[in-house]
């Protein structure tokens, strides 16, 4: 689908040159973006306050690579389709230049929720909505034979899903970039047409431009636009793996999900079951990493709608913090002023009438990729690819409708139209 850009979303025109940039957040978006970055030939700086890459919400011990599919083929739908069949041509493309991506076997489950869930399952199916080889329906003696465990439903079979191991794949993305770990960066600013990373009053880098890619901390360190980030605590349970479990070969999802036993913790292999997805109001509030029974027991209902009636012995878990946006997706782009999108864009407010409006301006040099939410795995890499093309001056990756789906600024135009800017 091709359509004109709106001015208030437009892609700035940048000469094609080499800049030297820092990266802060060396989680999934962080690391993908670095890497695409240096690909076109830029200087790039990786800043995390942790000790290595990977270390939040991209730090679970396995993450799943697996589509999302809605019938609606624009913007959202068109977004979650291409970006995973982007993702696991990317990922196979690292597996095959030397990078060990994927853990355990390829192929993924999707057992249905009812009866009603089977018939929108035959639907994205008839529709096309991936290609026959990748996504066909199975029914449960099928899945069963084909998952080595009874599967209570039918469902699809994605045949390129697949697990990872996030933080290993972190730090495989970044091995040729430099990095600047236990860097906490406490401001940033422009001086001299350069912007300058501090922690205190020490400045740790100068450059062209700075990328945000640390979730929901992007609004402590940007004060020149309100983003609306929302925080969702996740945990993941390790579950110990039984005589009837331990024969699973491949991921099963299903308003959650379950891996094969692919991890060892305390002496004793175990599956990953998750996650939970409550709401957390503040970021900097790190009681959310303490493990919660609560948080257990809504994974317990998940693991039983897998094997009914099976005992779940917990070993342990991980929580990690997911930045969301009211739209579910990702920021992606250009950092703007609040000030001066109102003062171009108030008359929207009047309704669609014939006006004209100038072209949007930005703040130069700055720009974020945050939000990625709980498939941050899966979309990085086509994010990242979008990022790049804005900072290096080259052709979007994805049609108008879709970029402008992700433009930072979408908020801000919404509340304009709605006069409550």
């Amino acid at each position: 689908m091709k359509k004109n850009s709106v001015p208030w979303f437009v892609k700035p025109k940048k000469e094609q040159k080499p800049l030297k940039i820092a990266v802060i957040g060396a989680g999934i978006a962080g690391c993908s973006v670095s890497r695409r970055l240096q690909n076109d030939g830029h200087d790039v700086t990786l800043f995390d306050r942790n000790s290595k890459t990977g270390q939040e919400g991209s730090g679970n011990k396995i993450g799943l690579i697996k589509p999302r599919l809605d019938l609606d083929k624009h913007g959202f739908g068109m977004f979650n389709t291409q970006s995973y069949l982007f993702a696991v041509d990317y990922y196979d493309a690292l597996e095959q230049a030397g990078t060990a991506v994927w853990v355990g076997q390829r192929g993924l489950f999707e057992m249905a929720e009812d009866h009603s869930d089977v018939l929108r399952q035959k639907t994205l199916i008839d529709q096309k909505m991936l290609p026959s080889d990748d996504m066909f329906f199975m029914k449960a003696e099928d899945a069963s034979d084909k998952l080595g465990v009874k599967v209570p439903r039918d469902g699809l079979w994605y045949s390129r899903s697949g697990c990872v191991e996030p933080s290993k794949l972190c730090q495989a993305l970044i091995q040729n970039i430099e990095t600047r770990f236990d860097h906490n960066i406490d401001s940033i600013e422009k001086e001299n047409n350069q912007w300058k990373l501090k922690i205190g009053q020490d400045v740790v880098f100068d450059g062209d431009c700075v990328v945000l890619a640390i979730a929901g901390e992007t609004q402590e360190l940007n004060n020149f636009c309100n983003l609306h980030f929302e925080g969702r605590r996740g945990q993941v349970s390790y579950v110990k793996a039984t005589q009837k479990t331990r024969s699973l070969s491949n991921a099963m999802s299903c308003s959650g999900y379950i891996t094969p036993a692919l991890v060892k913790h305390e002496g004793e292999m175990c599956h990953l079951v998750g996650a939970s997805f409550e709401k957390w109001q503040d970021f900097t509030d790190k009681s959310y990493l303490h493990l919660q029974a609560g948080s257990h027991e809504k994974n317990k209902a998940k693991y039983n709608g897998f094997f009914q009636g099976e005992e779940m012995e917990v070993m342990g878990g991980r929580v990690g913090m997911r930045a969301m946006t009211l739209d579910h997706l990702a920021m992606v782009g250009p950092i703007f002023s609040d000030e001066t999108y109102v003062d171009k864009y108030e008359r929207l407010k009047h309704g669609p009438r014939a006006q004209e409006f100038e072209e949007a301006s930005y703040i130069d040099g700055l720009y974020v990729m945050a939000g990625l939410g709980a498939r941050g795995i899966q979309t990085a890499p086509l994010l990242a690819e979008l990022l790049t093309s804005y900072i290096s001056g080259t052709k979007s990756p994805v049609d108008e409708v879709v970029r402008e789906a992700l433009h930072p600024a979408r908020f801000k135009i919404r509340s304009i139209k709605r006069a409550r800017p």
